[in-house]
């Protein structure tokens, strides 16, 4: 036990490899924007977090299939794929999570309002 306490001593300093520490980069994740913007759509949509968080699916109750999935690409960018239209993908451009979990809330929600209304 005291070489463990001794380690964590000597290394608390992290020397910079862990910044912020990690689980604190972000005050939010994906999942958590997803239900927020489901917030906004009100009834009858939900929001399912994906495993880790990193991804959610919104969707309406009572309607299998189809919805929208809310993720982030191998680029870091957010985007939402919709399901009904073989996961085409609608870009959101330029955001990041200094906007705030308010503000891609939304964005999202709007985006998926505007396809929804499209597909009819």
């Amino acid at each position: 036990m005291d070489a463990i306490v001794a380690f964590e001593r000597a290394h608390a300093a992290d020397h910079g490899r862990h910044q912020p520490a990690p689980g604190t980069e972000y005050d939010f994740s994906i999942s958590d924007i997803g239900r927020a913007a489901v917030q906004l759509l009100g009834t009858p949509w939900h929001a399912e977090s994906l495993p880790w968080g990193v991804s959610a699916h919104i969707g309406e109750e009572g309607k299998s299939g189809g919805g929208y999935l809310l993720a982030v690409d191998e680029d870091g960018g957010l985007y939402i794929a919709d399901d009904a239209r073989g996961g085409s993908r609608t870009e959101l451009d330029g955001a990041s999570a200094a906007d705030g979990l308010p503000a891609l809330a939304a964005r999202v929600a709007d985006i998926v309002t505007s396809l929804h209304t499209f597909l009819g």
